[in-house]
């Protein structure tokens, strides 16, 4: 029987049986309907959430697509006050963060890499894991969970009715239907985020850490009160002699740890936001800080963080030295571009803040073999292996978290922004373990091999 036969005779046996002449389902925008009608596609509500898991999943969507489909959720009704397009949504997005916390997201990583939305995205993150922690009430966090939630003002400042997608819309002074369209846009960012390194127990999994192993407070308000003073001053002989003897204390703390818990604790990881610009630059600074104070740092360009893997009495403090002498660097860099307007071209900065972190990697580095070399006079030899033992493990740690690292690539540089930044690291007086090398062909390499992480 040929095609056209066998169609009409199938016409014939459904107007027979009352049905239609056509073979299509009308399109959501031909019918009015799609999804929301009710000859075996499921409720209208069913209809709704696979709509929205459409719009959420779907790669090829386009922002006509977005716009149509939301018009379709805001027309839903709203039962006891609560909106039913915005609680699919809502339930999506919890969702959504339920599954990046069992996959190694913690919420400051998502409030990171979903800013370049906008404003009112960044406030839908804050309400999307303020909600989704409700199922948490009660349950212990982890101190730097707890602590991100705190940075980001995660809380339930909503009324129970309506959904608290709605009281953001007035509360930001927009419609409805523009704080859907951002909800479904946040959504399908978040679907499209990968795995990362489990670096802490998500909420509601067993507690795996223990509080005692922390930095001890007394020798972290010294070395904060000290950078606090380099920081502010203006005399640079202070402030290289001032950040020097924070380091020191730093190194000390390192060698006292060592000594009293041995071998028995392990490395662990805690992710630094790398901001651009010159985050390269930036990222590079904290790697030496981290390999001065008995850590690995491993930059992750795609979330604009660093893993920073080492002991958890070392992390705070490499933290906090970072973020003084990144400081410290821009004020200097401020300082080179009010003498001469040519120093604030970006070649100029980049090569500035390369030279900055390389020059005070080696002078950590003379730092950190000093204070190793007096607690083995003072020590033994026994701390030796020790100390090589704790790094040992810092490196094993590495490998497991990241065992695709690659080596950062050599680049060429504006020489007067080296050379400035090499003056302004003297001053500041810090460094990191490994040197720089330079290639063959006169290029200038990355210390290490753990600056970017293979995709």
């Amino acid at each position: 029987m040929g095609r056209n036969n066998r169609q009409r005779r199938a016409a014939k046996q459904r107007k027979r049986a009352g049905g239609h002449e056509s073979t299509r389902r009308p399109t959501t925008h031909e019918s009015g309907r799609g999804y929301n009608d009710h000859d075996g596609w499921g409720s209208p509500l069913d209809g709704a959430r696979l709509l929205v898991d459409s719009l959420v999943v779907l790669p090829h969507v386009t922002a006509d697509d977005l716009r149509q489909g939301v018009d379709r959720l805001d027309v839903l009704p709203s039962p006891g006050g609560r909106h039913s397009g915005s609680l699919i949504v809502e339930n999506v997005l919890r969702q959504l963060l339920e599954h990046l916390w069992r996959f190694g997201w913690q919420p400051a990583d998502v409030a990171r890499v979903t800013r370049e939305l906008g404003l009112l995205h960044r406030a839908l993150v804050v309400d999307a894991i303020a909600a989704q922690h409700l199922a948490y009430d009660g349950v212990e966090l982890h101190p730097v969970w707890a602590g991100q939630l705190a940075d980001l003002g995660v809380e339930r400042w909503w009324a129970p009715t309506p959904t608290w997608l709605e009281q953001r819309a007035e509360r930001a002074g927009v419609s409805r239907p523009a704080t859907l369209l951002a909800a479904v846009e946040l959504a399908r960012r978040l679907a499209r985020l990968g795995s990362l390194p489990l670096l802490l127990p998500p909420p509601g999994a067993p507690p795996t850490w223990n509080a005692d192993t922390g930095v001890d407070q007394r020798v972290l308000a010294k070395i904060r009160a000290l950078l606090a003073k380099a920081e502010s001053t203006t005399f640079p002989d202070e402030a290289e002699a001032l950040t020097s003897k924070a380091q020191e204390l730093m190194s000390r703390h390192a060698v006292d740890a060592a000594l009293l818990h041995g071998n028995r604790a392990r490395p662990i990881g805690r992710r630094v936001g790398i901001d651009d610009p010159y985050a390269e630059a930036k990222a590079l600074l904290l790697q030496v800080v981290a390999g001065a104070n008995g850590c690995r740092a491993v930059w992750s360009k795609d979330i604009s963080a660093s893993t920073v893997v080492g002991y958890s009495d070392q992390l705070a403090l490499v933290e906090l030295l970072y973020t003084s002498l990144l400081t410290q660097g821009t004020t200097s860099l401020v300082a080179a571009g009010r003498s001469d307007r040519s120093r604030r071209q970006p070649g100029f900065r980049r090569a500035f803040l390369h030279a900055y972190a390389i020059r005070l990697g080696e002078r950590l580095d003379e730092t950190e073999r000093r204070v190793e070399a007096e607690a083995v006079d003072e020590h033994g030899s026994g701390l030796v292996p020790v100390l090589a033992a704790r790094r040992s493990a810092v490196d094993e740690a590495v490998d497991e978290l990241f065992p695709r690292v690659e080596k950062g690539r050599g680049a060429r540089f504006d020489v007067r922004g080296w050379v400035a930044g090499q003056k302004a690291a003297d001053q500041a007086d810090l460094g990191h373990r490994g040197r720089v090398a330079e290639a063959p062909d006169g290029q200038l390499l990355l210390p290490g091999n753990e600056d970017a992480l293979a995709s």
